[in-house]
């Protein structure tokens, strides 16, 4: 996963996350989350999940 830090906050972090979703299209269960993701300088940022596989449809 990755994210684009576009304001440096030092001492502070950040997680992606996924989600799956129910069919209204709302975010139910946790398929995946990140560790942290250190927000200390700008730019791209890069973190590992655990092996995951998406089907057709809609994630968060």
């Amino acid at each position: 996963m990755a994210i684009s830090v576009a304001s440096a906050s030092a001492g502070n972090n950040v997680k992606s996350v996924i989600y799956a979703s129910d069919a209204n299209g709302r975010p139910t269960t946790l398929l995946a989350e990140s560790g942290n993701i250190a927000t200390d300088s700008t730019g791209a940022k890069t973190a590992s999940i655990t092996s995951l596989s998406l089907v057709a449809g809609n994630v968060y």
